[in-house]
């Protein structure tokens, strides 16, 4: 696998986890997310005029947009709802596990083969997540279980909505330009999202939540164009469910905030996963 790929994705992998830690530590993150994406999406919208001149994105292409919009759209509403109910170092890793899924979707949708050193990477990477998605739930009661059951099957959500995201990125970026792909589903995401806030928030909540954290969701909507543009780049330069498995490269950064800033447990078998995870994703820089 090329070098720079492998750096791509080592990048994309902290910034990912960053703007997730920063999500985490909102009191409200729905509200967060959304308005972060609208931040995201005005940001961005003179490069996009440059492009749009340059590679125009044609009406026979808009499905590949409305498609993805909808897989990110509901991607966000499930990693919020989430965080409601997990720590950090188990919603994260959870929601990241998109190896589970995505051999099978590659192999299915794009007819990409792996290897048997790839195999065994993803594999590897696959038993690191188990590892560090259940252990060191917050509390052992019922209420808390509950709870926690929850949380796991919509971070589950999320994991199989991304792997989703990811063959069908593959497949767009072969038509249309990276950038122009990528802003026009995330405008499309944060018009959803403008109009689900109006109807759901009163506005001094949203001007509260303006107010106290527009650095961090200006922070997050650049730290989010950053890390999947990296990503789109790694996915039209390699195979998909390795691009995919180096993603997990985040959970290491995503242990490692929640222990230093949150201060959420880290057990033996949260460390074991962190290794394995590492030395999955060494490994699959070997693989074909």
């Amino acid at each position: 696998m090329e070098t720079l790929v492998i750096v791509s994705m080592f990048i994309s992998g902290f910034l990912h986890a960053y703007w997730n830690f920063l999500l985490k530590s909102a009191e409200q993150p729905n509200l967060f997310i959304a308005l972060s994406k609208i931040l995201e999406a005005s940001l961005l919208l003179l490069p996009f005029v440059y492009f749009q001149q340059h590679y125009p994105l044609s009406l026979n292409q808009l499905y590949l947009v409305v498609i993805a919009a909808l897989l990110v759209f509901f991607s966000y509403y499930c990693l919020a709802l989430a965080y409601l109910h997990l720590d950090m170092s188990i919603a994260y890793p959870v929601s990241r596990s998109s190896t589970l899924f995505l051999p099978l979707f590659a192999w299915f949708f794009l007819n990409e083969q792996l290897d048997a050193i790839g195999f065994s990477a993803l594999m590897l990477i696959t038993t690191g997540v188990v590892l560090l998605s259940f252990t060191g739930a917050r509390s052992l009661s019922n209420h808390a279980a509950k709870l926690s059951i929850k949380g796991i099957v919509l971070a589950l959500a999320v994991a199989l909505i991304s792997a989703l995201q990811t063959i069908w990125s593959k497949i767009a970026i072969a038509q249309v330009h990276p950038f122009i792909y990528f802003y026009s589903y995330t405008l499309l995401v944060a018009i959803g999202y403008a109009v689900l806030v109006l109807v759901k928030y009163k506005a001094h909540a949203i001007r509260q939540q303006l107010t106290q954290h527009w650095p961090a969701m200006s922070l997050v909507a650049v730290l989010n164009t950053a890390s999947y543009g990296l990503f789109l780049y790694a996915l039209s330069k390699a195979n998909t469910a390795y691009v995919g498995s180096l993603r997990q490269l985040s959970l290491v950064f995503a242990l490692l905030l929640g222990y230093w800033l949150l201060k959420e447990a880290l057990s033996s078998l949260k460390l074991l996963g962190t290794f394995i995870v590492i030395a999955g994703t060494v490994l699959v820089t070997l693989a074909g």
